[in-house]
C-alpha cells in the first residue's frame, strides 16, 4: 500500500530513491545470496541475478544492493555463487 499520493512531478532520483523504498518494505532486504521463489539467485531489496552474468557484473550488483563501492567475491565465493 501507497502512503502518498503525489500531485507534483518528482525528478529521477526522487523516483529511484521512492520506488527502492516500497520494494524494500514489500520484499526486506536479504544480506546473504539467496533463491527466490522462481529459482533465481537474488540478493539485497530484490537485484536478481541474471543466468551468464560476469564477475565484474555481480560485483556491481552486490556493490548496488548493499551500497558499498568496495564488495568484491572471492574465487571461492564466486564458484560457488557464480
Amino acid at each position: 500500500m501507497l502512503n502518498v499520493i503525489r500531485t507534483a512531478y518528482i525528478d529521477q532520483q526522487e523516483y529511484k530513491d521512492e520506488r527502492y523504498r516500497f520494494i524494500e518494505s514489500q520484499e526486506g532486504r536479504v544480506a546473504r545470496i539467496y533463491t527466490d521463489s522462481l529459482g533465481i539467485p537474488t540478493v539485497g531489496v530484490g537485484y536478481a541475478f541474471p543466468k551468464g552474468i560476469s564477475r565484474v557484473d555481480a560485483q556491481n550488483l552486490l556493490r548496488g544492493a548493499f551500497n558499498n563501492s568496495t564488495f568484491t567475491l572471492t574465487d571461492a565465493q564466486w564458484k560457488r555463487e557464480g
